[in-house]
């Protein structure tokens, strides 16, 4: 496997995803942990890819893309007791979940390799945060 080229790949598309979440009012974490993931086998088992402490009442958009074999992925956001809070269990190559947070605390972001062209697949995450009425 050419890791460092799939990584390039999923890169480009989580950029792309990064830009678009710009434009709609959401930033990546400033001084704090923004960016996983992994390299991934197609199948049903969630892999989690990171515990974040997120705040009530903020609003926060998580995203996920893979290299150009993957062709479904997919994410979601656990509870602190393990509960599903939010998903993206659509059939893409990328994945998008928008989650305002009921209560703070610690929650658990996995990620699914549901379908890809090959054995294997770099997929990343990002999370971000809603500026609100801030500037940017």
């Amino acid at each position: 496997a050419i890791q460092g080229m799939h990584t390039a790949q999923a890169c480009a598309r989580l950029g792309q995803l990064v830009d678009s979440g710009n434009a709609d009012g959401y930033t990546l974490h400033n001084n704090s942990f923004t960016l996983g993931g992994g390299w991934l086998k197609p199948g049903e088992q969630w892999t989690s890819i990171y515990s974040i402490t997120l705040e009530a009442g903020k609003k926060y958009r998580l995203l996920a893309a893979g290299d150009n074999n993957v062709r479904n992925v997919d994410l979601r956001i656990l509870n602190a007791k393990g509960i599903q809070v939010a998903i993206d269990g659509n059939h893409f190559s990328s994945a998008s979940v928008d989650y305002t947070s009921t209560a703070g605390g610690r929650y658990t972001v996995q990620m699914r390799l549901q379908a890809a062209n090959s054995t294997d697949a770099v997929c990343l995450s990002a999370l971000m945060e809603h500026l609100g009425k801030r500037k940017r």
